[in-house]
C-alpha cells in the first residue's frame, strides 16, 4: 500500500484534532489543500484563524447549546444508545491490542476519530493490511458514514466539511484496496 496514504491520514487525525498553533498555521493549510486537490475536492481559500476553528470544533464536535453537534466518536454511533465510552471504545481498544499499537492520542477516549485516523496511519506504515482491513470492515465503516452524515446535515464550518470529505473519500478508496485484497 501506499506509503503516502500513511502521511495523509496522520495530517487528517491531526486537522480532526482541536486547533492549536500547529494544526491552524498556513503551512498546515496548504498540505491540506494540496491533498484535497490530489483527491479531486474542491477546495477554497483556507486562511482561518485558530480561535476561529476552536470555535467550530466546539460547537461542532464537544458542545452545542442546542445539541446539534456531531460527535466523534464511535462509541456514540455503535452502542445503540449515544453514550460515550462504551461499545466503539471497546472495539476500537480491541484493535490496537491485535496490532500491537498503542494509540497515539491518549489523553482522549480510544474511539476518538483522530485516534482511529491515526491508527490506520500507523497499520499503513507497519503493512499490517490483515488488520486495516478487519478495522475497516468490522470498525470504522460501520460509524463513520453515520457521522459524516449527521455532521453534512448540520451545515458546519467548511473546514470540517472538507476533511469529512477528504475522510470519506480515502476511506473509500482504501477499503475497496485492503477489503479485496484480503479477502
Amino acid at each position: 500500500m501506499n506509503r503516502e496514504l500513511s502521511k495523509i491520514f496522520a495530517l487528517l487525525a491531526r486537522a480532526f484534532s482541536c486547533p492549536e498553533e500547529d494544526n491552524s498555521s498556513d503551512a498546515f493549510f496548504g498540505a491540506v489543500k494540496e491533498v484535497a486537490k490530489a483527491l479531486d475536492i474542491p477546495c477554497n481559500s483556507l486562511s482561518y484563524t485558530e480561535p476561529e476553528l476552536r470555535e467550530a470544533y466546539t460547537l461542532l464536535f464537544i458542545n452545542e447549546p442546542h445539541g446539534r453537534w456531531a460527535p466523534p466518536f464511535s462509541s456514540v454511533y455503535l452502542g445503540g444508545e449515544g453514550i460515550l465510552m462504551a461499545k466503539g471504545r471497546d472495539e476500537a481498544k480491541n484493535f490496537y491490542l491485535e496490532a500491537g499499537l498503542e494509540p497515539a492520542m491518549s489523553s482522549e477516549p480510544e474511539d476518538f476519530l483522530p485516534t482511529e485516523l491515526h491508527f490506520i496511519s500507523k497499520l499503513i506504515e507497519n503493512d499490517k493490511e490483515e488488520i486495516l482491513s478487519g478495522f475497516l470492515k468490522e470498525h470504522l465503516l460501520k460509524w463513520f458514514p453515520r457521522f459524516y452524515n449527521r455532521l453534512k446535515a448540520l451545515e458546519p464550518h467548511p473546514y470540517y466539511l472538507l476533511l469529512a470529505e477528504m475522510t470519506w473519500k480515502l476511506l473509500n478508496m482504501i477499503s475497496q484496496e485492503v477489503i479485496d485484497e484480503t479477502t
